[in-house]
């Protein structure tokens, strides 16, 4: 009885903070900062050349930039929910087609596609825990949604290791796959929060985007 009630007061604490669509997050986080810095790059060295690399990257990272957008939008017409499993699906478009074309064009628009597609979803992912909870629970709840998006990026940084010795035409859609189905556990276990009653105070300097993009 005593093991039982001490191992309540351990594990009782983190389950407060997590909620299902975390999982769907970290299948993000798998993708995004696991999968695709590594699989990407290797796939363009099969049939490009050091300029597509920097050139693919690159596209990705612009498409991060429009992160206070897809904040701005959610904010105002509250699509967060419509954001979250569309970036979701946007991204894995972007990772399923890129093994099938050797052309710098279609790269650079698939590379385009991923990277607003991982804008939309993790930008909408941090509104779904300012919008919906006190702010005395934003810590420990991002702290936990950061958490699982990590995993998941270890998690993808081992698929990768994986990926590397595999047709990419087959493994890539298939890793996108998961991508899919984040977006409809998403979709599930998510409802856009209703808007304040009272517009929420300016920031000086908003924070409306993702904290992956600071890495790219």
């Amino acid at each position: 009885h005593m093991f039982v009630s001490s191992s309540q007061q351990v594990y009782a604490p983190w389950r407060r903070w997590v909620e299902l669509w975390y999982v769907a997050y970290a299948l993000l986080g798998t993708t995004a900062t696991g999968v695709i810095p590594i699989v990407i790059p290797l796939a363009i060295s099969r049939h490009g050349n050091a300029v597509d690399m920097g050139m693919v990257m690159a596209a990705i990272s612009l498409g991060g930039l429009t992160a206070p957008l897809w904040g701005g939008l959610a904010d105002r017409y509250r699509l967060h929910r419509w954001l979250l499993a569309g970036g979701f699906v946007v991204t894995a478009v972007g990772l399923a087609l890129f093994p099938f074309t050797t052309n710098s064009a279609a790269w650079l628009g698939l590379a385009l596609l991923q990277g607003l597609g991982v804008a939309g979803a993790t930008t909408v992912a941090n509104l779904f825990v300012v919008e919906v909870h006190p702010e005395t629970e934003w810590d420990e709840r991002i702290a936990w949604l950061h958490t699982f998006y990590d995993g998941g990026q270890v998690s993808g940084l081992l698929l990768a290791a994986w990926v590397s010795q595999t047709d990419l035409r087959l493994s890539l859609p298939a890793l996108a796959g998961g991508t899919v189905v984040a977006a409809l556990l998403g979709w599930r276990t998510t409802q856009t929060p209703p808007a304040p009653l009272q517009p929420r105070p300016v920031l000086v300097r908003p924070v409306q985007h993702g904290e992956w993009t600071l890495g790219s």
